[in-house]
């Protein structure tokens, strides 16, 4: 639904029961008001005569779209952790405070022409595709620490005043950048940055097996991984079983194991930049195994034990190839997931989809779902279970909304209708041009 209101004080806002649109055309600033979060339910917001996004104001917030055409400043963390936020109008931001966009994960585009300095850190910025900084003159070295960036420009670049980067877990924190447009940018940031590419191949791979032989079957530390490690990639050798290292590292994205079967807990908590991973064989992923990390795809088809904080706060994630049995309590809050399908389903436990996207959720015929396993879902959920109809999850509660129960699920996608569209649109371009050569000849008859 769509909430619109003219007041210019947020306190005064009446909310809707259900809105994922909000719109206030005189709304200047928003402030932080725990006690009133009228963003709390918000996907979308449309606010153009917004200027100020005050202290901590929409952190952790799961918005995904801001329209603030005249945005002027974004204070300390305004944004922080807004961890679903993929847009954001900051043409004309001439103010970053410090944390104002840290761990916005989802953050695809940064384009700026009002500021002319950067003393603040877009950290653990993982989807940046393009940042622009028209104007920028001056930046700390450590300005995208932990980020990964695709391309940048900052055409009036004149200087880069060093930060150091924490010593432990050094790796993580420098910046990846794939593409910089300006050989001077480039020339001035080159000793902050590091480029990742994948570099596999099947000679590597051949080394990689031979190194660990047939006796070696986990792995335990941060070293081994390393001795698999191609580029960007990392390829797990046949031998190894079990993975319970606990991972930091800033250049490795993809990992594939083939006969991995269990991923220890911990195993790649948080200090990582890991985006994909493919384990065929996997059938356990331990505790906080991949805590606070930016994957955005896991596939693991045989994988029927996911224990507690697995992906908790992996807002980037949204594939999930699993044959799910047992989902453990807060397994997958704050994940990018708009369907579950775990037909197989025997129990789930509380809180594990705390904070998802959610729309529809397959569980089969399982009836052993804890009540609050869908809290602060701002949706309205269809979910296909073997619960009775009185269930407290189809009812609302604090933090709550109740599910809409489902005996099975339609495809709305009109894309099925595809070939039928080109046919009927074929048929008319057809017909179309038979009466158009029927008028001709037609025309020609009457002349003659």
């Amino acid at each position: 639904g769509i909430l619109v209101s003219y007041e210019n004080e947020q306190s005064r806002i009446e909310p809707k029961k259900y809105f994922n649109i909000l719109i206030l055309p005189n709304i200047a600033k928003i402030k932080k008001l725990p006690q009133f979060n009228i963003f709390a339910k918000c996907d979308i917001l449309i606010a153009k005569n917004l200027k100020l996004i005050c202290e901590y104001a929409l952190e952790q917030h799961g918005i995904y779209k801001i329209v603030c055409p005249i945005l002027e400043k974004l204070e300390k963390g305004a944004l922080r952790q807004a961890g679903f936020l993929k847009s954001i109008d900051l043409a004309n931001v001439r103010t970053f405070e410090s944390s104002s966009l840290d761990m916005c994960y989802n953050l695809a585009q940064i384009s700026n022409k009002g500021a002319n300095k950067l003393d603040c850190n877009f950290g653990n910025c993982f989807s940046i595709e393009k940042a622009v900084f028209q104007r920028v003159e001056a930046v700390n070295s450590t300005f995208f620490q932990s980020s990964d960036v695709q391309y940048l420009s900052m055409p009036a670049l004149k200087q880069v005043y060093q930060k150091k980067y924490m010593t432990k877990r050094s790796n993580y924190y420098i910046t990846t950048i794939e593409s910089i447009k300006e050989t001077r940018t480039q020339q001035l940031l080159q000793e902050f940055i590091q480029t990742v590419q994948d570099e596999s191949s099947d000679e590597k791979k051949q080394q990689i097996t031979l190194k660990f032989g047939d006796k070696i079957t986990t792995i335990q530390d941060n070293e081994q991984i390393e001795r698999c490690q191609m580029g960007s990639n990392v390829f797990i050798p046949p031998s190894i079983k079990n993975i319970y290292c606990k991972l930091m590292s800033g250049n490795i994205h993809f990992i594939f194991g083939q006969n991995v079967i269990e991923l220890g807990d911990e195993a790649f908590y948080n200090y990582n930049r890991i985006k994909k991973c493919h384990f065929p064989n996997c059938k356990i992923i331990g505790n906080a195994c991949f805590y606070c990390t930016p994957i955005m795809s896991i596939i693991a088809p045989k994988c029927q034990i996911v224990k507690s904080c697995a992906f908790y706060s992996c807002c980037c994630l949204s594939e999930l190839v699993l044959d799910l049995y047992e989902i453990y309590n807060d397994s997958f809050v704050e994940c990018n997931l708009k369907k579950i399908n775990a037909k197989n389903a025997k129990f789930v436990g509380e809180h594990a989809f705390s904070r998802c996207p959610l729309t529809q959720v397959d569980f089969g015929d399982c009836n052993s779902i804890a009540e609050d396993t869908f809290v602060d879902c701002h949706r309205v959920i269809e979910l296909k279970s073997g619960l009775k109809s009185g269930n407290k999850v189809f009812y609302d509660a604090s933090h709550r909304i109740g599910c809409k129960a489902v005996k099975q699920f339609y495809n709305r996608n009109l894309r099925k209708f595809n070939g039928i569209f080109d046919k009927l649109s074929n048929a008319q371009k057809m017909s179309k041009l038979k009466n158009i050569l029927r008028l001709e000849m037609e025309q020609k008859l009457v002349e003659q």
